[in-house]
């Protein structure tokens, strides 16, 4: 049973996390997917990739009973709070694993480049201050690699509390012995990623901090302009598409046959809206940032075109489709099936049985599949993902996939 300090602790956790949904909405989505643990293993706070939040019940006690101030309390509780998930939020975790960095000293690298913002509602905790380019004589608005190549510190100096696994990627005892984890599905990190950045775009418009604006471009923004790309290759099969779906029919009354009795008037009948399928590939190697940046391919189409997408996830086999109307309905993609082996001619193949049959299929892959060796009756169109700084990834053969149907989507730029 949870001791009376513990419970006090999580209440004032939870009042204040919502205080910090309130001045900053746009934190909300990743606030309230936080879950909380209270744990005397953690040094103040901390929190891991899966939005688990781990609380020191005597620092947050300490801070609530430091001032007879209840606002100031709620102001450091939330500054805390919105610190642990600005760590998740700019993947300070996958970005260390990728130099295999020091903890604690990335660590430190990324308090730097997240503390550099002022958020309204937040006050810097008294007890437990957090630090600042300026104390290390660094400038601001640089980024957390940027700072563990600069900063100069003593590796046995504690500047700041142990922001756990999600800021550095090594498991702590507190995580450890946390036997309820709960688990995000790397789709379900993207949408809250995507779901903060778009609320903070529309929220704050031009007053976005620096480097929380170059995180916004990154995440939302798509690199290939689908608009571009459909009003070249695919206008013409999408019009005629829609159009063939419509036409005049005699087992439907027209609206006016009542004022034109005796004579009879076919009326319309159909669909005028074009069928686009998304054929995303959900294989094992389409982890990290090809899925991240696939699923910023499939919000910039539903942004830029404004039409519907049916989006058929594929590894070695095609999945059940999911039709999305905006782009608010990529929330609705918290885990896609796959994760698997690659073929995405079976993918292609689940979106021609569809019905009714699209009229374009855009495929998006990191080129690691089997490629179909003849066109199609309907256009199909290839985005490749991969970074050209390591190497290319394998394109379709040409002929018959010519390259004015095939996209390179370079991670890289």
């Amino acid at each position: 049973m949870s001791s009376p300090e513990n419970i006090k602790a999580e209440k004032d956790l939870r009042l204040s996390r919502s205080y910090a949904a309130k001045h900053l909405p746009w934190f909300a989505p990743a606030l309230f997917r936080c879950r909380i643990v209270i744990s005397s293993l953690v040094p103040v706070a901390a929190i891991d990739i899966n939005y688990n939040t781990y609380w020191n019940p005597g620092a947050v006690n300490l801070i609530v009973a430091s001032t007879t101030d209840r606002k100031r309390s709620l102001e450091e509780l939330s500054f805390i709070w919105i610190h642990e998930i600005c760590h998740v939020l700019r993947e300070h975790s996958e970005r260390a694993q990728k130099t295999n960095r020091i903890p604690l000293l990335w660590n430190y690298a990324a308090d730097l480049e997240i503390n550099d913002s002022t958020w309204p509602g937040t006050k810097h905790p008294t007890l437990f201050p957090p630090i600042f380019a300026k104390q290390f004589q660094l400038p601001d608005g640089k980024l957390a690699e940027w700072y563990y190549k600069n900063l100069q510190v003593n590796e046995s100096s504690t500047y700041s509390w142990d922001d756990g696994s999600g800021a550095h990627g090594e498991a702590r005892p507190w995580q450890v012995h946390d036997t309820q984890k709960q688990a995000i599905p790397k789709i379900g990190k993207i949408i809250i990623q995507r779901d903060v950045a778009r609320k903070m775009k529309k929220h704050l418009m031009g007053n976005i901090p620096g480097g929380w604006k170059m995180w916004i471009n990154n995440i939302l923004e798509p690199k290939v302009d689908w608009r571009q790309i459909l009003k070249k290759r695919l206008s013409t099969a999408i019009s005629i598409g829609g159009g063939s779906r419509v036409d005049y029919t005699y087992r439907k009354p027209n609206r006016r046959a009542s004022i034109l009795k005796p004579i009879i008037l076919p009326s319309l009948q159909g669909n005028l809206h074009s069928q686009l399928t998304v054929v995303i590939d959900t294989s094992g190697s389409m982890t990290g940032a090809p899925i991240e940046q696939a699923i910023g391919e499939i919000y910039g189409i539903l942004r830029q075109v404004h039409q519907r997408v049916n989006l058929l996830p594929c590894d070695a086999k095609g999945y059940k489709p999911i039709l999305l109307r905006r782009k608010e309905d990529l929330k609705r993609l918290v885990e896609l099936p796959g994760g698997g082996g690659t073929n995405m001619i079976l993918g292609i193949e689940a979106a021609l049985s569809l019905k009714p049959k699209p009229d374009t299929i855009l495929v998006l892959t990191d080129g690691y599949t089997p490629y179909p060796m003849v066109k199609y009756s309907i256009p199909v169109i290839w985005g490749i993902i991969g970074h050209s700084n390591l190497h290319n990834p394998p394109f379709p053969p040409n002929p018959p996939w010519g390259s004015d149907i095939v996209i390179f989507i370079d991670l890289d730029k």
